[in-house]
């Protein structure tokens, strides 16, 4: 089994310091710290240069509501996938508290992949134009407590490594449908739901056939399209900034080799079948 490539990455148990603190925030503001972030924090002051000029577009909801129209372009190409009834997830030995569990996770993935897309392109085009470019948007709004959004702690990312040989295998197989680079990153939310061996399983019975006949990479292709058109217009709002050509060179490359496009439709389709498109 030859398993997918990994990048640099900080897990959240080893981050400290200036690196927990962001992580924190991340995780406060977007429910999941996701591997991108992670990514960042491995060269030296990028994770603090992303997150200080994306901070405010994420908090005053600029980035949500770009998200909210990419997930629901998403969500539309893929309203005929069948709802999972409760009882099919308890026959594969889930109990409610981890249907929970699952749901959370596949929410998260949902949000947070869609606002990062956005988010991230329009931070590599409003750094490509330099600190002296004007801004139409604010550099900071006021975030009231009651608003920042309170998400449930998620069971922890595994490693393929932990887990035994035919759940991983499955888990590098699921990760051959989330890109199709041909250096793909291995992805996070199939080893967040490796913690369910069945529910990896019901994922392959729900993705594989829409890759094969197409439907997944056309989704993609328009959401990649719409992304660039939503992350043009959030750009415009952002501050002037600073450039960081080794950050913004590796997220090029984490940003052509993980495929969020496609990762957008894939958490639609698992979305959709847990009922969350109205909830995540």
């Amino acid at each position: 089994m030859k398993l997918p490539e990994t990048v640099a990455a900080i897990a959240e148990n080893e981050a400290s310091g200036d690196t927990a603190r962001i992580y924190a925030e991340i995780r406060e503001t977007l429910g999941i710290v996701n591997l991108i972030w992670r990514h960042l924090a491995t060269f030296d002051g990028a994770l603090d240069w992303a997150w200080s000029a994306l901070r405010p577009a994420y908090r005053n909801g600029a980035v949500s509501t770009n998200a909210d129209y990419l997930r629901g372009i998403a969500h539309l190409q893929f309203q005929s996938v069948d709802l999972v009834p409760v009882e099919a997830l308890h026959c594969l030995g889930l109990t409610d508290a981890t249907c929970t569990d699952i749901a959370d996770i596949v929410a998260s993935y949902d949000r947070s992949n869609a606002a990062n897309l956005t988010a991230f392109n329009a931070l590599l085009l409003r750094a490509q134009a330099g600190p002296e470019a004007s801004s139409s948007g604010p550099s900071e709004m006021p975030i009231n407590a009651s608003s920042r959004n309170s998400y449930r702690k998620l069971p922890p990312i595994l490693s393929v490594t932990d887990l035994d040989a035919p759940t991983a295998a499955l888990v590098v197989r699921l990760n051959e449908l989330c890109s199709t680079h041909e250096r793909p990153i291995q992805v996070s939310i199939y080893r967040h739901l490796g913690h369910w061996p069945a529910v990896l399983s019901l994922a392959w019975a729900q993705i594989a056939p829409l890759a094969a006949n197409g439907q997944l990479e056309r989704c993609s292709q328009l959401i990649a399209r719409l992304a660039q058109d939503k992350a043009s217009l959030l750009a415009a709002t952002m501050q002037p900034m600073e450039r960081h050509p080794v950050a913004e060179k590796a997220l090029a490359q984490f940003l052509e080799r993980i495929g969020l496009s496609r990762m957008i439709a894939i958490t639609a389709v698992h979305a959709q079948s847990l009922g969350l498109s109205d909830s995540s």
